[in-house]
């Protein structure tokens, strides 16, 4: 996917769209590619009252560590799951939909 040069109302349309797929599927997160949007953009939400959407552009992993196997699914593959090895914590780098950098600790959920 190619990165995200211009951070306009385009743009934030895109990011927009994508998480109206995102919230239409009840998936947690979706990356650009899947929407046949081939930029470098994920959006996500793991929160439980699911209102609380993250923006990843141009994301890049910093640091991985603990690597655990998560049962995972795919919108881009309906009805089929498997056991992924998925670092649990990282640091990340990227921008938001205005351009302003991010850069975080993320931990997610060891199986």
């Amino acid at each position: 996917a190619a990165p995200v040069e211009q951070f306009d109302a385009s743009l934030r349309q895109q990011v927009a769209d994508m998480l109206d797929t995102l919230y239409a599927s009840r998936a947690i997160g979706l990356a650009a590619t899947q929407v046949d949007l081939h930029r470098q953009i994920i959006v996500m939400d793991v929160s439980p009252s699911r209102d609380q959407p993250r923006v990843f552009v141009n994301p890049r992993s910093m640091d991985q560590r603990t690597l655990a196997m998560v049962e995972e699914s795919c919108l881009s593959v309906p009805g089929l799951s498997a056991s992924v090895r998925r670092c649990v914590q990282m640091r990340v780098a990227a921008r938001d939909v205005d351009g302003n950098e991010i850069d975080e600790s993320l931990q997610g959920l060891a199986a």
